[in-house]
């Protein structure tokens, strides 16, 4: 063995285990090893090399522990989904590896599985370009905003107060705010940095946080449950089509989503499939499923139709997703802008008033 190789070996027993893969993690994982599979390229060395590729900054450290782990531990004789299992991998990428490894097809099942992974991750990128506008925007009125506050209206300030003008009510009304701002702005920062970090670290212990948060807030709530509808559907087309078990399917189709309000949606229809229930009969009596979903379900002994009816599905709730983004952001620029040019409006008035005063009592 070189160096290289011993710099690796090293490497890949770090006295920090490394926090459990991320599904972003997952996905690149799952999309090196179909590329591994389907070119029947030695899997050790190709994940070592990938390992290599994330050396230095930017990169996914986690991910490249994780790496040298599982190929050390292929190497030691265990099997892929034990090591992943060890990992902390999403259940559905090690529930289509191992179905991949018992069709003898583990390549295609993993194309599919990258395949319907990179449709979500797709799905998220086009809503978050359709929002950063509006959020932009948005970060440049509050900084126009304190910047009024603590430079403008205290110069203002100044000249009133040697004047000696009686402010109305207005004026006094915005000094009294530039006052508060320019007083407590270094604590209203670092309660705002203090409260991101905090929602971060309270994220990673509930990975649910999120997507609570998101259901709770008019438009991007219906955003949310259509992006989860999209999720479920493309999981649960590539997994039928895969030949999956349907109750197992529904369950593991319901984790993927990451919703916490479907993980128990599909708890529940699953153990009433199990119960003796059909697909659709279970689906039935859920009335936090929409309705083309429990009609798809009528499909279920033929899942050739029944997969491509759900990707189809997925693709209907995608393209509801984002459309409602791009609503939202097409409603919020003019608002914001609106917004903006009131608050120019109103404190230009408020400043002025006094100045006017003053200019005709000494005329």
């Amino acid at each position: 063995m070189n160096s290289s190789e011993d710099s690796f070996s090293a490497q890949s027993r770090p006295d920090d285990p490394g926090r459990p893969l991320s599904r972003r993690e997952a996905h690149l994982l799952a999309g090196q090893l179909s590329e591994l599979t389907s070119g029947n390229l030695p899997v050790v060395q190709g994940l070592r090399a990938f390992a290599e590729e994330l050396r230095g900054p930017g990169k996914s450290y986690n991910l490249r522990i994780h790496l040298l782990k599982l190929a050390n531990s292929l190497e030691a004789g265990k099997s892929v989904d034990e090591s992943l299992d060890e990992a902390g991998a999403p259940r559905d990428l090690l529930f289509a590896l191992r179905t991949g490894i018992a069709t003898g097809h583990p390549d295609r099942t993993l194309a599919d599985y990258v395949a319907y992974a990179k449709s979500s991750s797709e799905l998220w990128m086009r809503m978050f370009i359709g929002l950063a506008p509006p959020t932009i925007l948005l970060c440049i009125m509050i900084a126009l905003f304190l910047i009024i506050m603590t430079y403008l209206v205290p110069m203002f300030r100044v000249i009133f107060d040697d004047f000696g003008v009686e402010l109305p009510m207005m004026t006094m009304s915005l000094i009294t705010l530039a006052d508060f701002v320019g007083k407590f702005i270094w604590l209203i920062l670092l309660l705002l940095v203090a409260g991101i970090i905090g929602l971060k670290i309270w994220s990673r212990v509930d990975p649910h946080l999120f997507p609570r948060f998101l259901r709770t807030l008019p438009f991007f709530g219906t955003v949310s449950r259509f992006t989860t509808m999209s999720r479920f559907c493309y999981a649960l087309g590539y997994m039928t089509e895969n030949e999956v078990e349907l109750p197992l399917a529904v369950q593991l189709a319901g984790e993927a989503t990451d919703d916490p309000e479907m993980v128990h949606v599909t708890k529940v229809w699953a153990s009433r499939m199990q119960e003796g229930m059909s697909l659709e009969e279970a689906s039935s009596r859920l009335y936090q499923l929409p309705i083309e979903l429990i009609r798809t379900c009528q499909w279920e002994s033929r899942p050739e139709i029944l997969s491509s009816s759900l990707r189809s599905l997925g693709s209907m709730y995608s393209a509801r997703a984002l459309n409602m983004t791009l609503l939202i952001a097409s409603m919020a620029e003019p608002f914001i802008i609106i917004l903006t040019g009131l608050m120019f409006f109103l404190t230009a008035i408020a400043m002025f008033l006094p100045l006017i005063k003053l200019l005709n009592d000494l005329a």
